[in-house]
């Protein structure tokens, strides 16, 4: 995955790593409770998963079913993968001389 997606986006694909295809109003039912959001935000941010190309979309009559189209694994690994980097060279250097030291 090129494109990193947002703690919210994130808890929109936790639903759908576990269960696939769903509705919109299906997802929704699953991260309302925990994070009391509208149906309308679930559905924005399915749209803006579906642009990233992280989310496919199926036409099922009136209603859209999506589904993942990356691998909880694989992005885990993306994401662990960009943090090392981050972490890595120059900028390491600046964190280590930055980083809180354990009082002895």
């Amino acid at each position: 995955m090129t494109e990193r997606i947002s703690d919210a986006e994130h808890a929109v694909m936790e639903v759908l790593w576990k269960r696939a295809p769903m509705t919109a109003t299906e997802v929704a039912e699953q991260v309302i409770p925990a994070k009391d959001w509208s149906l309308q935000t679930v559905k924005t941010l399915l749209s803006r998963l579906a642009a990233k190309a992280v989310v496919g979309t199926e036409r099922d009559g009136r209603r859209f079913l999506y589904s993942p189209l990356v691998e909880r694994d694989d992005y885990l690994t993306g994401v662990s993968r960009n943090l090392w980097t981050g972490f890595s060279g120059e900028k390491s250097r600046h964190w280590l001389r930055i980083w809180p030291r354990p009082m002895n």
